[in-house]
C-alpha cells in the first residue's frame, strides 16, 4: 500500500501515512445540495414527518400500555393496536415521498 500524497509505502491496513501524515481512510461527505436534487425537498420532508411519527407512535403506544397494565393481556393489545396504527400510517407517508421523490426525478 503507498501513500496518495509522498508515495511511500504503508502498512497494510494502515490509515495515517508514517511518513507524511496524510489520511488515507475515505471521507465521508454529505452533501444536502445534491440530496434534494436528487430526490427534492418535499421527498426529504415527508421521510423525516414519518421517521418522528412513528417514534411518537411507539412513546404513544407504550404510555397507553403502561396505563392499561402492560402485562396484562388488554394492556398489550392496546399497545399493539396503536403501534400498527401508527406504523400502517408512517408507511403511507413514507411511501407518498418516494412518490414525491421519483416524480422529482422526472
Amino acid at each position: 500500500m503507498f501513500c496518495s500524497k509522498c508515495g511511500n509505502t504503508m502498512p497494510d491496513g494502515a490509515s495515517v501515512c508514517p511518513n507524511c501524515g496524510h489520511s488515507s481512510a475515505p471521507t465521508v461527505k454529505f452533501d444536502i445540495k445534491a440530496l434534494i436534487k436528487d430526490q427534492g425537498l418535499v421527498a426529504i420532508i415527508l421521510k423525516l414527518i414519518a421517521v418522528v411519527n412513528l417514534l411518537i407512535t411507539f412513546i404513544l403506544a407504550i404510555c397507553i400500555a403502561s396505563k392499561l397494565n402492560m402485562f396484562d393481556l388488554s394492556g398489550f393489545g392496546g399497545f399493539l393496536i396503536v403501534f400498527l396504527i401508527g406504523l400502517v400510517n408512517s408507511s403511507l407517508i413514507y411511501a407518498a415521498a418516494d412518490i414525491s421523490g421519483k416524480l422529482n426525478k422526472k
